[in-house]
């Protein structure tokens, strides 16, 4: 009833907002509106995975945005997201963005994908790929890292180049630990109170080139710290290269690296995890692309090394209509084989591009 009732709310806030826009009243004073599904199917040759053989509704987006003042933008975004294999509604991102405070120096507050990493601060329908990163799901959680703080930014007047500066504070909720389990859950998540740093500098290479560097730090806690000893600190790098066609097209090199280091009553962990992507976008139709992923687990008990390859293709029938099918080889105790199809489509002026 929760989800009929969800999608039903859905349908009337964007029509509602579709009529108003015809009325003589200005625009400035409704949000702009949207919608995005990310719908996928899976087939795995690991039995034991209960996603497969079946159409997934991976989630089902609606946006609120609009600015409150020149400088100053609200954005909400609601979700019907899967978790644990259950459909759940829950507040995806609500903030404020003050995009000037004074001179160069900007900020955000509210519940926000912190922006730590490459990818972490998209959604999932603005990936190149269907699913994240090895060490995104990995050491970040099964949904990355999403806090509820602020953060403070400053940009640096070094035209042409872009070098930004932003320190965060957050509070993230710690997954529900059992404490008659005999074994710890083998999913990790960051908790608690968590601070984060990030330098971020891109710049033309070239007339057709771009490089894009950022350095990203963690400090926190692991999600089981409320019944032990369990301190974090992260550190990740990641760049990129972009070579502009002429035209719509281009191609894109980039590699992320997380140094991972967890303290736990046995001792100190030391872990690892790197992805490198290759992708080729054609045309405005055609994309593809390859991924390599290769991590270690945060887990003190679980000693396995992962290796992942995948290979990507996507069409866009329109700019906010696409369909991708994902294949992955992935490495570890077992071989497995997996293969997704996806389709992601949108309805009003989202702000999050579909890749």
């Amino acid at each position: 009833m929760k989800k009929i009732l969800f999608i039903l709310i859905f349908l009337n806030l964007f029509l509602v907002n579709i009529f108003s826009q015809t009325l003589s009243k200005p625009k400035v004073q409704n949000p702009d509106i949207s919608i995005i599904g990310d719908f996928a199917g899976k087939v795995s040759s690991d039995k034991n995975d209960s996603d497969i053989n079946q159409l997934l509704i991976r989630s089902v987006e609606l946006s609120f945005q609009g600015y409150l003042y020149p400088t100053v933008r609200a954005d909400s975004f609601i979700a019907l997201h899967r978790h644990e294999g259950e459909l759940e509604i829950e507040l995806c991102e609500g903030y404020l963005s003050f995009l000037k405070l004074f001179d160069n120096f900007n900020a955000k507050l509210g519940k926000i994908h912190i922006d730590f990493g490459r990818i972490n601060k998209l959604h999932e329908h603005s990936w190149q790929y269907v699913d994240a990163p090895l060490i995104m799901s990995t050491f970040l959680g099964e949904h990355g890292l999403v806090g509820t703080g602020g953060t403070l930014g400053y940009l640096l007047p070094v035209s042409p180049l872009f070098i930004n500066l932003e320190a965060g504070a957050w509070k993230i909720p710690a997954h529900h630990h059992n404490e008659e389990e005999e074994h710890e859950c083998s999913e990790f998540s960051i908790a608690d109170k968590v601070f984060t740093s990030k330098l971020w500098l891109s710049f033309p290479f070239g007339k057709m080139d771009e490089l894009s560097i950022s350095i990203s730090g963690l400090k926190g806690s692991g999600s089981h710290f409320t019944h032990h000893q369990d301190d974090v600190i992260a550190i990740d790098g990641d760049i990129q290269f972009k070579h502009y066609f002429k035209g719509t097209g281009y191609i894109v090199l980039q590699t992320e690296y997380l140094r991972f280091r967890r303290q736990v009553p046995i001792g100190t962990l030391n872990r690892n995890g790197i992805y490198s992507y290759f992708g080729i976008k054609w045309d405005k139709y055609w994309n593809t692309g390859l991924r390599y992923d290769y991590v270690e687990s945060p887990m003190p008990d679980i000693s396995q090394n992962i290796h992942k390859g995948s290979f990507i293709i996507t069409h866009n029938l329109t700019e906010t209509f696409l369909i991708r099918a994902q294949y992955n080889y992935i490495k570890s105790e077992q071989e497995i084989h997996e293969g997704y199809l996806q389709i992601i489509w949108s309805i009003g002026p989202h702000t999050h591009s579909i890749e």
